[in-house]
């Protein structure tokens, strides 16, 4: 099975995922081949018994989320295998995984990230780093994985925009005022370091940022803010688009900055609304309001 797990690395490879995404892919089906190894199960012999099994023996203490992400990953690698021509049991990729509750997220008011983008010292090089980091957070609403994967050539400084690429989809992100001014400082700063790669944001090695990096670049400044709230690494993007929804921006716009699939998933933007500010907005936007 180690054979496959290369294969299935480099058919995940060509599919232009992020590096974040291919990492988090070989590490789930990886555990389930240690779980099969244990059990002595091979796996071609796997079905939906297998994965139930594993679920409740091996994941009964993992978020809803977790263990969504993990059987969707099963069935990714033996969707794979029924590609190349193995014979599997086909049911597999009928297991349903358990739907995660929708948990309405935690927002940063446009006060609070006023204070925390005042945070960094702008005469270091970390601090002007931090800057252009919580700007482009804020300012494009990208998730950090789409964040860590920016190279510098990606950013266009006279026109105003950078481009994100997940998988074969390329999209480009508009960039405010704010987020050019801090990304050019950073930019100067960052053209007199020859680290021998082209990643944007990179940490005090000169090394590429990582998840870790960034949630704890967060949480200092969250917490330096004196704000005491349930953060996470989306609680930017969040913020970005009920802010935008708050300020009017429509629907479909915001869901084309943030690369959503569907609309549906913006009710969670719409639920924290006031109907005081949904009318407010409706009145200012509608032509026959």
């Amino acid at each position: 099975m180690n054979d496959l797990l290369e294969e299935f690395y480099d058919f995940l490879e060509k599919k232009r995922l992020s590096n974040n995404s291919i990492k988090a892919y070989i590490s789930d089906i990886t555990d389930f081949k240690v779980y099969l190894d244990v059990n002595n199960i091979n796996y071609i012999k796997v079905n939906n018994d297998v994965i139930y099994n594993y679920v409740h023996s091996s994941l009964g203490s993992k978020s809803v989320a977790t263990v969504t992400r993990k059987i969707n990953t099963i069935k990714k690698f033996y969707r794979f295998l029924l590609h190349n021509n193995y014979k599997i049991d086909k049911n597999i990729l009928l297991y349903n995984a358990p739907q995660p509750k929708r948990k309405t997220p935690e927002f940063l008011s446009q006060d609070e990230i006023d204070r925390i983008i005042s945070l960094p010292d702008s005469k270091t090089f970390k601090g002007i780093r931090d800057k252009a980091l919580l700007e482009v957070l804020y300012g494009t609403g990208l998730k950090v994985n789409e964040i860590i994967d920016i190279k510098t050539q990606d950013i266009d400084i006279n026109l105003k925009f950078l481009k994100c690429q997940k998988g074969k989809k390329q999209r480009v992100i508009p960039l405010g005022t704010k987020s050019i001014e801090s990304l050019k400082k950073y930019l100067d700063e960052r053209k007199q370091i020859d680290n021998g790669n082209d990643y944007l944001f990179i940490n005090s090695n000169y090394d590429i940022l990582t998840r870790q990096g960034i949630w704890k670049i967060i949480k200092h400044y969250i917490s330096k803010a004196g704000i005491n709230k349930e953060i996470n690494l989306n609680t930017f993007r969040h913020s970005f688009a009920l802010h935008l929804l708050e300020n009017g921006a429509d629907i479909n716009i915001i869901q084309e900055l943030l690369g959503l699939k569907g609309v549906n998933v913006l009710q969670i933007y719409l639920d924290v609304l006031p109907r005081k500010k949904l009318r407010e907005i409706y009145n200012t936007t509608h032509p026959r309001a």
